[in-house]
């Protein structure tokens, strides 16, 4: 696994496919959570904390992989 790390950090859709992997699971698990709790209670608010930071990571994420210079061009 260590090999595979410096490769996949170089290419940027395996380094989105994986935060995004990532994000998956955490927002998998707080919508479970959600499930869960009642109506009114405080850790929803908790869970809807949890999930707009996942929206944000993810929208922050394409933004600065999408910056990233294309090899050779110069274009940032």
């Amino acid at each position: 696994m260590p090999d595979a790390l410096p490769a996949a950090a170089s290419d940027p859709n395996a380094v989105r496919h994986d935060l995004n992997n990532l994000l998956t699971v955490v927002r998998g698990f707080a919508l479970l959570l959600a499930e869960d709790l009642p109506t009114g209670d405080l850790g929803r608010e908790y869970v809807a904390e949890i999930l707009g930071a996942t929206d944000r990571i993810a929208a922050l994420v394409d933004r600065a992989l999408d910056r990233r210079p294309e090899s050779g061009n110069g274009v940032t």
